[in-house]
């Protein structure tokens, strides 16, 4: 993925969140979810939108 996003030129920026399984950002997801890790996705995730999203 990191390979290709390079050779097309594409910004971006890849986290890995070691120790967590898919779908560990929803509370409800018992057994799975991680709040420290589910905090610092958001976070990150809401900054990507306020940086492209906003005027």
């Amino acid at each position: 993925m990191e390979s290709a996003l390079k050779t097309a030129g594409t910004a971006h920026r890849i986290e890995w969140y070691p120790g967590v399984e898919h779908g560990f950002v929803f509370p409800l997801r018992a057994g799975i979810y991680n709040q420290a890790a589910a905090e610092r996705h958001w976070e990150c995730l809401f900054s990507l939108f306020r940086r492209t999203l906003t005027a």
